[in-house]
């Protein structure tokens, strides 16, 4: 090798030692998350095994997908999965690396995650109320109905006949059939 090769390739790995990463220098490899939902006090549980309730802030990793489950009593529980991606202040650090650093450092921020965020964040959320189904009314049942039993009158028996007072010291013998026309006679021992 001559002097100007043995230069280039030292300024290169110099470079590469000292620019990789710029992502993972200005970046970190973990990001802060927020959750927040309405109404708050929410339970969340997150798939890395971390636990709160709304709203609330956690570490992670920038790097691996997330399930975020949130719920509370008398609502509908949501799952979201909150997307580990390059975006925003992770793709300049991976231009930067591009430029300065070149492939080595483009790499060691893509393995460390340093280039990632999470998406959404915050996680905001509206919890939706739990709709309880109302019984439906039974139909009225009707009356219970029975055979007719011996005590029990029917439409074709004759209704019973009141037994006709007689008055006092009357004609007790008399009918319609007798002699007076079932007109009492007077009393003549008046």
């Amino acid at each position: 090798m001559n002097l100007p090769q043995v230069c280039l390739l030292s300024f290169a790995l110099i470079n590469a030692f000292v620019f990789t990463g710029c992502a993972t220098v200005t970046r970190g490899t973990t990001e802060t998350l927020m959750i927040q939902s309405t109404p708050s006090g929410a339970d969340v549980r997150v798939s890395n095994g971390f636990t709160g309730r709304t709203p609330f802030t956690f570490t992670v990793p920038r790097k691996g997908d997330l399930i975020v489950t949130i719920s509370l009593p008398g609502y509908e529980a949501q799952e979201h999965i909150l997307h580990s991606s390059v975006a925003g202040k992770g793709a300049a650090g991976v231009a930067g690396n591009a430029l300065i650093g070149g492939v080595i450092g483009i790499g060691v921020d893509m393995a460390t995650g340093a280039a990632l965020s999470h998406k959404p964040n915050p996680l905001v959320v509206t919890l939706k109320p739990m709709v309880i189904p109302v019984a439906e009314k039974a139909p009225p049942v009707p009356p219970e109905t029975t055979a007719p039993g011996p005590d029990t009158p029917t439409a074709s028996a004759a209704p019973p006949v009141a037994a006709k007072e007689e008055p006092a010291g009357g004609n007790a013998g008399a009918s319609a059939d007798s002699p007076g026309g079932g007109v009492a006679a007077p009393n003549k021992s008046e």
